[in-house]
């Protein structure tokens, strides 16, 4: 088990039907991602019912990853997160057991503002196919992270100075599209440093009782894992931070 990072970041997951979740891919994403960012990953997971027919026999063509628009698979996606996850501060990421998202992507990221918030507030949501890198989890997550940065944005203008959306020419880099990637790859102190200035809504967290002396980040208090899962994946808690 990894000793508990300096900063952490909680996350929601949502599997749908027909995800595939084989072969530790949970556990081994999130790994990456840690291991990439730096932070560790507070994780709840909850698994939506294969019987319900609105999200089984999901396709790309149910999902639109550019522009301002949202299908209304989306939209319904949106509202379990407000449900089950309605803190801002907590990404929710959706296994979606699609093969691919809005065509041939694997994975993409959307921020949208919470409708009917009494103040102005922010959810970052991850949609992840079938069809994935071993860094795809951790790529979408870099991007939560600077979607949250705090610059004044629209929530369509990813191209706003400050806002890291894609990095081009560097296949190494996390942040590179996924045309050019090859894994291993990692993120730039530069990246990592912005990723903890994000407070649009904040995504990450220093950890309670860690003293180190400089100007400390605000503080979440990590999740207590015996009151997790109120349906529980596979019936187990999952172990630790990631």
């Amino acid at each position: 088990m990894n000793q508990p990072a300096r900063y952490f970041a909680r996350v929601c997951v949502f599997i749908l039907p027909g995800a595939d979740m084989r072969n530790g891919r949970l556990e081994r994403d999130f790994q990456i991602a840690r291991d990439i960012w730096g932070v560790d990953f507070d994780l709840n997971v909850l698994k939506v019912d294969g019987r319900n027919p609105v999200f089984s026999n999901l396709s790309s063509r149910d999902f639109t990853c550019e522009g301002s628009g949202d299908t209304a698979i989306e939209r319904q996606l949106f509202e379990l997160k407000r449900i089950y996850s309605p803190d801002d501060s907590t990404v929710a990421v959706f296994y979606t057991g699609t093969n691919t998202i809005a065509g041939s992507a694997r994975a993409c990221t959307k921020r949208r503002r919470v409708i009917g918030s009494p103040q102005l507030s922010f959810m970052n949501v991850v949609f992840i196919s079938n069809t994935f890198a071993p860094d795809t989890l951790a790529h979408e997550i870099g991007h939560t992270f600077f979607f949250s940065h705090p610059v004044n944005r629209r929530d369509a203008d990813l191209d706003t100075p400050g806002i890291q959306n894609h990095v081009e020419g560097n296949p190494t880099n996390v942040m590179a599209p996924g045309h050019i990637r090859t894994f291993p790859t990692t993120a730039t102190p530069e990246q990592i440093q912005r990723a903890l200035q994000s407070n649009s809504p904040q995504v990450i967290f220093e950890r309670p009782g860690f003293n180190f002396g400089d100007s400390p980040r605000g503080t979440y208090e990590p999740i207590d894992r015996r009151t997790l899962h109120r349906f529980p994946y596979d019936d187990q808690l999952w172990p630790g931070d990631f």
